[in-house]
């Protein structure tokens, strides 16, 4: 909409962008604009948090049962011992001795072609990516398993 109205000249009603204004939030579903109201977008956030279902992409294949360890920086590495899911928003070069000790990863972000899914895959490791919201459910030592599947169970 923002690029039509830029190039196009395309104008947005007055009305339109009044009810936008009074709205809360706004919810786009690839097709059609959902202004939504202090309440509606309450509940929205409300349900999004609630959420315990951990879905992702599967990078490599394999079963895990360990500790989790969420990390979010290089500092955090150190918390990791053999064995443990690694858990962060995404992976760099510099979690590869963490990375080396846990028994698999789970990312809120990458896909197939992400650090922690071709580090996966050379070290034959069960790796879920892009699960959006593991770092926010999964706490340090949560017992998780991964299955074959990719289904992530928190114990």
């Amino acid at each position: 909409e923002i690029k039509d109205a830029l190039l196009n000249n395309l104008i947005i009603p007055e009305k339109v962008l009044e009810e936008r204004k009074r709205k809360g939030a706004i919810l786009f579903d690839g097709k059609k604009i959902f202004p939504l109201n202090i309440l509606e977008t309450n509940r929205l956030i409300s349900m999004l948090k609630s959420s315990k279902q951990i879905k992702g992409i599967v990078a490599n294949k394999g079963k895990a049962k360990g500790k989790v360890k969420v990390c979010f920086n290089y500092s955090d590495l150190k918390k990791v011992e053999e064995g443990d899911i690694l858990v962060a928003p995404m992976t760099y070069p510099n979690f590869i001795n963490a990375m080396e000790k846990a028994s698999a990863f789970i990312t809120d972000e990458g896909g197939i072609t992400s650090h922690a899914a071709i580090l996966a895959r050379e070290m034959n490791k069960p790796c879920i990516i892009g699960t959006k919201n593991a770092t926010r459910i999964l706490k340090d030592g949560d017992l998780v398993e991964i299955k074959e599947n990719g289904e992530i169970i928190k114990k």
